[in-house]
């Protein structure tokens, strides 16, 4: 049976062999067939012809596993302009660009926070918040965020962020 880490284990060197990063994977399962969605980035952006070949090489593999016994669909796509972040290199590499989070416990009555990525160090961000305020937390109290990239500062292709320091 086929699990997340199984399928990030196959596509994990797949996309690093084309400078690619897997960013999240998403399995549905259906009544007739498994949904495999495979989400890419790289700094410059995926391009469509990055997905197709990556398709094509994936299903290659996933076709030679014995262990995959259901039909599957297989999608491959950019993790696009709402790309998910969690890891503190995530952080990292989008501050200065707006974030959305969403905690697991309340904070000053709420779980959602909307803001700019103002620092990120080891295991802890701070969000300069839209309403004005920060907020400083440790990754361990996130459930989910993702940047909110402005189409009109980052035209497709022109991402150009890599904020390692």
């Amino acid at each position: 049976m086929l699990t997340r880490e199984t399928i990030a284990d196959l596509v994990r060197p797949l996309a690093e062999d084309r400078g690619l990063e897997l960013v999240d994977i998403a399995l549905v399962r259906g009544r007739r067939s498994l949904v495999i969605r495979i989400f890419l980035d790289r700094i410059g952006g995926v391009t469509v012809d990055d997905c197709a070949d990556l398709n094509r090489q994936l299903r290659d593999v996933l076709d030679q596993d014995p262990g995959l016994t259901a039909n599957y669909r297989l999608e491959v796509s950019s993790a696009g302009m709402r790309r998910p972040i969690w890891t503190g290199a995530h952080f990292r590499r989008f501050r200065g660009e707006k974030a959305v989070i969403e905690l697991r416990e309340p904070r000053e009555g709420r779980i959602r926070y909307r803001g700019r990525i103002a620092a990120a160090a080891g295991d802890r961000v701070a969000l300069e918040l839209d309403e004005g305020g920060r907020i400083e937390l440790g990754l361990d109290e996130l459930v989910s965020g993702h940047v909110d990239l402005d189409p009109w500062k980052h035209p497709p292709g022109s991402r150009e962020r890599n904020r390692e320091e």
